[in-house]
């Protein structure tokens, strides 16, 4: 565990994070509920219980056996989980390492279970797909990749994917989208999945009930308690340095925008829901920048 108050919030990375920055624990629960009452309220339908059994994809579109129906679609995204069948019959690898712990090994001693009040099961198992597209067959979230959940990056991980494939293929169905902008979902989003894994790994790797494991924990620890260590793995945890390849060597490009707190109140995040905001002249060492109001009329589809 790292204090907080080792963590320098004044660097740079941190600048303009906004609410978000602020830690909130959360109940899965409670977060799949909030998802869903917002994906219904956007006219999303939701079937439980009803199990694909298959697909067949063409170049037109895919269609989806699933509760004794076929579903024709200009696309399917397998967000099925670890498990996941719509990746195992398109055909995706998904090369990595077994799993290798077990809660004995990780604590030393035998525990009987006398009640329990929830529970769920997870493995160090660890993998990715070697790609995450093929036609018009994509993947997200676990299907693309599982891991251990240590260091806590699973849904932020998952929800990255969403984003990222949601605006681009809701432009792709418009007819908004430029030639190719489906292919940079892969290209942009498997480097943060790959990064990830090395980092749920080598947590795995300092757990190991061994010598050379127990000496790593003791260097780890030592650093960890310094105020450079601690603002280091906060920066990894949080995903602030991230940044997707890009065609440009600006400082900020590729990177995620801080969240600028506009003259009246209002902050960045809150202007970029409709895909309508266009940010013009702001520096990261503006203190603020100002709102220009006006009537949305439409434009042509644009990305930086």
């Amino acid at each position: 565990m790292v204090g907080l108050d080792l963590v320098d919030f004044a660097d740079p990375a941190f600048r303009d994070a906004g609410p978000a920055a602020n830690l909130q624990l959360v109940g899965q629960r409670t977060v799949e509920k909030v998802l869903e009452e917002h994906a219904t309220g956007l006219g999303a339908v939701v079937r439980r219980g009803a199990e694909v059994t298959g697909f067949e994809a063409d170049d037109e579109g895919v269609t989806v056996f699933v509760g004794g129906e076929r579903v024709r679609a200009g696309w399917l995204i397998g967000c099925d989980g670890g498990r996941s069948l719509v990746r195992k019959l398109a055909g995706f690898d998904f090369p990595g390492t077994d799993p290798e712990i077990t809660g004995r090994q990780a604590s030393g001693v035998d525990v009987t279970v006398r009640s329990i009040h929830s529970a769920t099961r997870f493995t160090d198992n660890a993998r990715q797909a070697t790609t995450y597209r093929r036609g018009r067959v994509l993947l997200a979230g676990d299907a693309a990749h599982v891991h251990s959940p240590f260091g806590g990056q699973g849904l932020n991980l998952g929800i990255g994917d969403a984003v990222n494939l949601g605006w681009k293929r809701a432009a792709t169905v418009r007819g908004d989208a430029p030639d190719g902008l489906l292919d940079t979902y892969p290209v942009e989003r498997h480097p943060i999945g790959e990064w990830v894994l090395e980092w749920t790994r080598a947590q795995i790797a300092a757990m190991r009930p061994d010598p050379h494991a127990k000496a790593l924990r003791s260097v780890l620890t030592d650093l960890l308690t310094t105020g450079d260590g601690a603002t280091y793995l906060a920066k990894k945890l949080s995903g602030v340095p991230h940044r997707y390849p890009v065609d440009s060597d600006h400082d900020l490009a590729g990177k995620s925008a801080p969240d600028f707190e506009f003259t009246d109140g209002s902050r960045l995040a809150d202007h970029c829901g409709d895909g309508r905001a266009v940010l013009i002249g702001a520096r990261i060492d503006d203190e603020r920048v100002r709102v220009a109001p006006g009537e949305s009329s439409g434009g042509p589809f644009s990305r930086p």
